[in-house]
Order: C-alpha cells, then structure tokens, then sequence
C-alpha cells in the first residue's frame, strides 16, 4: 500500500508541472482526529546532482525537488508550521536529520533543523524507470514564512549524507508563500 501511495505522489509531483493553476492551498479537516491540514508545494529548480544530460535521457529520471508548506491545527487548536522538502532522483541523497536544510533569504543565511528521510524513503519503479524518494519535514515560524514570502530571492540547499543539493525558488514558489499568508496565517 505504500509504495502505490509513493508511487501516486511521485506521479502527481511530475505532473503538477504541467498544471497552471497550481497555486492553490488545500485545506482537509479530518473529523476522527479533530485536526486541520493547510498545505501548498510548489517545484524547486535545481540542477540534476551527479546526471549529464545523456544519463538523464538514459534513465529517465531527472531530479525533482517540491518544496511543501503546511500548517496543521490540533484537536486542541495548538498550530505547527513546517517546510517539507520531497526529493525524487535515479540515487539516494539520504537527507540528515538535523541541520540539513540551509535557506539563503536575500542573501542571509537560515539553518533550519528536520525529522531527516530516515523513515521517509522508498523506491517507485514506472516502465524502465527507478526512482528514489525521500521526505523530511522542517518545523518554522509564521514569521519566517511571511520573510521567506517578502524577499526577491530564495535560495536553498539540502544536506544528505551521499551529497548535497542546491536550487532556487520559482515565481511560484513566491506566489505560494503569499497565498499561503493572506489564506492560512492572517485568515482565522
């Protein structure tokens, strides 16, 4: 079952692409717990790590990086915020946990400190295709959302034990931050 819900994930993050209306944030009340989940992604652009471009065509794998932003509200109305960072390769990065994140927001270095992939990874294969998935989770402030959403350049690296990975965010990166204020953070 997991690796289908994997599997369904890596399809929907190589298809939103594709989509132009993907500056929406979802909002999901699950009534058996009591929680509320606001959550938008948008793709990161980075450089393929460790891939030419005749071994991107030969494994049909390139890297993709989709930034998640979160917001979930307790049954007893406590609020976390958390960055997520998906990566899906051809080969492991193995995200650390700890300060694996590294933002640079208009130039000012922020070390954010995560759960690491550790129990977030798996390997979906489609056709002749393998890929690699990991997930790690960053708890942030509003704060440093609205910062993130304010300034004219983001850029990002990720820390895994293998190597490391940079890239930058898109416009609609930005668009999602700001979505994700004016929706989740100053809209009760």
């Amino acid at each position: 079952m997991k690796k289908y819900f994997v599997f369904i994930c890596v399809l929907f993050v190589i298809f939103s692409g594709c989509v132009s209306n993907y500056n929406t944030i979802s909002v999901k009340h699950d009534e058996f717990l009591g929680t509320t989940r606001y959550s938008t992604a948008c793709e990161i652009k980075t450089s393929s790590i460790g891939m030419g471009v005749l071994e991107i065509f030969a494994t049909n794998t390139p890297t993709i990086v989709t930034l998640g932003l979160e917001k979930i509200i307790s049954s007893e109305k406590d609020t976390i915020f958390y960055i997520s960072i998906f990566f899906s390769s051809h080969k492991w990065l193995f995200i650390q946990e700890g300060e694996s994140l590294i933002l640079l927001v208009d130039g000012e270095s922020i070390k954010l400190f995560g759960t690491g992939s550790t129990d977030h990874r798996d390997v979906t294969s489609l056709l002749s295709s393998v890929r690699v998935n990991e997930q790690s989770m960053y708890p942030v402030t509003p704060e440093l959302i609205k910062k993130i959403s304010l300034a004219s350049n983001v850029r990002l690296k990720i820390i895994g034990k293998n190597e490391s990975i940079t890239g930058e965010f898109t416009d609609q990166c930005f668009t999602n931050f700001k979505k994700f204020i004016e929706e989740a953070i100053e809209t009760p």
